[in-house]
């Protein structure tokens, strides 16, 4: 365990596998994740208009990131809440022919 947290960011991981979810907690020390790489964070998105803003807040922000939102075809307010958001990171793909293209990143 770490002792001085000071210097880590901690992120949570949520891994969906087909028999089941792993949740775990890493420390990356904050330097690294300040100067040196990028984090791509994927969303699969369909129709979660009442979660889709608590996911991504939940997001560090103090790194170097940028959000992927995969929409496939949402008939809800995801997208409207997205927008709301007003995080320049935040990239939408949207998917208008109904391939499911989320379900690839499961």
């Amino acid at each position: 365990m770490i002792e001085d947290k000071s210097k880590f960011t901690e992120i949570e991981i949520n891994i969906e596998t087909i028999n089941k979810t792993i949740n775990e907690t890493i420390y990356v020390p904050n330097k690294i994740l300040q100067e040196s790489i990028t984090i791509s964070i994927v969303i699969p998105l369909y129709n979660e208009e009442h979660s889709i803003k608590n996911v991504i807040n939940r997001i560090p922000n103090n790194f170097k990131n940028e959000i992927i939102i995969i929409d496939d075809g949402s008939t809800d307010n995801s997208l409207i809440k997205i927008h709301q958001i007003n995080n320049r990171k935040i990239k939408i793909i949207q998917d208008k022919t109904d391939l499911q293209i989320s379900n690839i990143l499961l």
